[in-house]
């Protein structure tokens, strides 16, 4: 069986619907979905979640005592799951009608793999629909060894259907804390743990950009660079004694993918409101390279 978490804050009642119907109507069945309410201050979002659940036996309700945030409320969806596969889906996406079919089949076909990296189409305000035409399409399961494979791919743990054993057995959850990049912790540390997976360029995802409301929709900020940051710094607490690949090149994966994702929200080095966090992040990478 599959898990499916879907976090839930504020969502508007059109995307939420789009949401749940795409999980309501997969060719694969064999399904729970977990829906975790974050504390929504909105009582049409809470009060279609309850209708929608009392009238669909696949679908649980969990509502949190307080809003914690995106990466404590996952955590409760997958400490709840009853399934051998979890697939994490945001409130205001949406999956393809076979995707559950095709993560079911890719696990009978590489039984012997730790998750599942799948491709997802962006969809605009406008409806228009996005992909990147040069996505991997691998033929075998890799072990996660080859840094310009997982340097280039996306961190988004909506990106990836995971055996649940393979979390638990790891201690994997996202970071106890109210964190913006919490999928920056959690994708390192499953690269850090996993033994083999596979990439395929299936397009299973639906993700809506410019949701009014949703966490990015409200631009870059100081609070969301040091939240960045202090997810790599977590990841390589949770990973330096490994004797992992990606503890050994930990460094030039930090060097990357920071500075990267910086850039892409154009903040550069120089930036007066930035300087303090380019200054925390060249003394961690400094304390890394020592290590």
């Amino acid at each position: 069986m599959i898990s499916i978490i879907v976090p839930c804050y504020n969502t508007p009642k059109n995307y939420l619907i789009k949401c749940l119907e795409s999980i309501q109507n997969q060719t694969n069945q064999d399904f729970e979905c977990i829906i975790v309410d974050d504390c929504s201050s909105s009582t049409t979002t809470t009060k279609f979640i309850k209708k929608w659940v009392l009238n669909n036996s696949k679908f649980k309700l969990i509502v949190n005592k307080k809003n914690m945030g995106l990466g404590p409320t996952r955590n409760i969806g997958i400490k709840n799951a009853m399934g051998e596969i979890i697939l994490f889906v945001d409130s205001d996406d949406y999956l393809s009608f076979n995707a559950l079919e095709d993560v079911k089949n890719i696990f009978d076909q590489y039984n012997d793999i730790d998750f599942y990296w799948f491709s997802f189409y962006a969809v605009t305000p406008e409806k228009q629909y996005y992909f990147d035409e040069s996505w991997p399409n691998l033929s075998e399961p890799i072990k996660p060894d080859n840094f310009n494979l997982i340097s280039r791919i996306s961190k988004m743990a909506w990106l990836k259907a995971y055996k649940k054993k393979f979390l638990t057995n790891n201690s994997i959850y996202f970071i106890e804390e109210k964190l913006y990049s919490e999928d920056t912790f959690y994708n390192i540390a499953c690269l850090s743990k996993c033994n083999k997976f596979i990439v395929k360029n299936t397009k299973n995802y639906f993700y809506c950009a410019g949701v009014p409301g949703s966490i990015t929709s409200d631009g870059f900020s100081v609070k969301k660079a040091e939240d960045l940051l202090r997810n790599f710094v977590k990841a390589y607490e949770f990973i330096k004694n490994d004797n992992s690949f990606f503890s050994k090149y930990f460094a030039s994966f930090f060097n990357f993918s920071f500075y990267k994702e910086l850039q892409q929200f154009k903040v550069f080095k120089g930036n007066k409101e930035f300087q303090s966090i380019f200054n925390k992040s060249e003394e961690f990478l400094s304390l890394v390279k020592k290590q």
